[in-house]
């Protein structure tokens, strides 16, 4: 919500109105990044913000930090041996600020290439490992945890690696389908303690069912747990991602065959202990193609999927919220217009237990913007936001690592923009009531206001299209004579 003052004045004369606006979150800054495409964005401790991705040139990892005040504080490259692309994948922060960068990187053969830097940039250690990586996370202590596969094709088994802050492999673990047969990592999660859970589709040696959801838990030292598998009723079962609450609970969002020939939304839920709780599947209006792409769990252990969901012309964002027993809550869709395609990537919950979504929204102009909305824990919509980038052309977030929470609850969305990293910062809210004042200076106006971030737009009424007035800054002269003019400030 942001205030808006709204004058009109003719001929001396001076009417003051002021209403609300809503809607729309304050942008405050967006930095972008020549040549490439950002993978992840991550906000350290202090509230500073590092984007991970791979440049255009070379094919190297990249990785930027900058300030919450969108000051640049450093860029590292990291180019593996040989002349092979080096593919940035994922982004972690530990506790102290220290950065982890991991990727897939091909000198002949591709290998895990992760990469730690202090929180000043200093380049710590370099690991790499034979696999190809597919996510990455921290624990309390400092240690990093990757989850992806060794092997390619029929002789793919998932692959979960566990390495100390200082760069020390710990364990490694990997998983062979019952089948020995293709099995591909999506995701991974660790808990308050240590417990690592890694999910991702696994061959069943079923040509009926082909893949399931397979879902394995290790203990801190890497001993395994337990092992769970989804087997929906139709057909291919394909998680996407997961997530662990306060009490070890563990959740699991992907889509599963449905009788249409199409996929539904499918989220099943474990305890601690490895015992399912529940799953819910979920079909969208048109009962066709519905995929979701992220889930989130907030404090008190409710649950939140989207991913995107075919209407009667396109897909709309859709996003659902369970209570932890499973109940569903509400659920939203964003549509841009009837015809456009909206496909919502990542969501996470704020510190106030608000929820972010972001993803891709396709503009009247046919390219995709970044698309980001924010709900109250109990749905309402508080704002969307739009990025489109100066050329007007393709803006994307670029699946589930694009989305992170600051400390003050502020949203960063990554990605590409017309082939740069682009990194848009959006306040929790709009700011505080703004006041436009005026003061006559012969025949002059002169309008002042102390928020700068707010632009001063003009319509000719009150009910008019109010445009931003180019170069506009306070104090900002006008003339009192010629036709009748309003003014507002509009959060920018």
């Amino acid at each position: 919500m942001s205030r808006v003052t709204v004058w009109m004045f003719t001929a001396g004369i001076f009417i003051f109105t002021s209403g609300l606006a809503w809607g729309q979150a304050m942008h405050a800054w967006v930095q972008r990044y020549d040549g490439g495409a950002a993978m992840a964005v991550a906000v350290d401790r202090d509230g500073n913000v590092i984007v991970a991705g791979t440049s255009a040139v070379g094919g190297d990892y990249t990785t930027i930090k900058y300030s919450a005040a969108a000051v640049p504080l450093w860029t590292n490259t990291y180019s593996g041996p040989g002349n092979g692309a080096d593919q940035v994948v994922a982004l972690a922060v530990d506790a102290s600020g220290n950065v982890f960068v991991t990727g897939n990187s091909l000198p002949s053969s591709t290998e895990i290439a992760t990469i730690a830097y202090s929180g000043a940039g200093v380049g710590l250690w370099t690991n790499r490992h034979g696999g190809q990586v597919a996510d990455a996370t921290t624990d309390a202590g400092g240690n990093l945890y990757l989850a992806g596969n060794y092997g390619a094709g029929s002789s793919s088994d998932f692959l979960t690696i566990k390495y100390s802050g200082k760069g020390t492999l710990l364990w490694t673990n990997r998983y062979n389908t019952p089948a020995d047969n293709v099995d591909v990592v999506a995701a991974l999660a660790v808990d308050g303690s240590g417990n690592v859970y890694v999910t991702g589709y696994s061959y069943a040696g079923d040509t009926t069912t082909n893949y399931d959801y397979a879902t394995i838990a290790y203990s801190n030292g890497g001993l395994p747990l337990w092992t769970n598998r989804y087997d929906g009723p139709y057909g291919p079962d394909l998680p996407t991602d997961i997530a662990v609450d306060w009490n070890g609970n563990v959740f699991v969002t992907g889509y599963s065959y449905n009788p249409n020939l199409s996929y539904s939304y499918a989220t099943i839920a474990y305890s601690a202990t490895g015992s399912p709780l529940w799953a819910k599947r979920y079909t969208g209006p048109v009962n066709y193609d519905d995929r979701a792409q992220a889930v989130a769990v907030d404090t008190d252990g409710n649950v939140f999927v989207t991913g995107y969901s075919f209407a009667s012309s396109g897909y709309d964002y859709a996003t659902i919220k369970y209570s932890n027993n499973g109940q569903p809550l509400w659920t939203n869709r964003y549509n841009y217009n009837l015809f456009s395609y909206d496909q919502a990537t990542a969501v996470a919950v704020d510190g106030e237990g608000d929820v972010l979504v972001t993803g891709f929204s396709q503009n009247t102009n046919g390219y995709p913007d970044y698309l980001t909305v924010k709900y109250s824990g109990s749905g309402v919509a508080l704002w969307t936001n739009r990025y489109d980038g100066p050329a007007s052309r393709i803006d994307r977030p670029l699946g589930r690592m694009c989305l992170a929470i600051g400390p003050g609850n502020e949203v960063y969305v990554a990605g590409v923009s017309e082939d740069d990293f682009a990194t848009v910062k959006y306040l929790a809210a709009a700011p505080l009531p703004a006041t436009l004042n005026i003061e006559r200076a012969g025949s002059q106006v002169v309008l002042t206001w102390t928020n700068a971030g707010f632009n001063l737009q003009s319509a000719p009424s009150i009910t008019g299209f109010f445009t931003n007035i180019p170069g506009a800054a306070s104090p900002y002269t006008n003339s009192i004579t010629g036709d009748r003019m309003y003014f507002r400030l509009q959060a920018n």
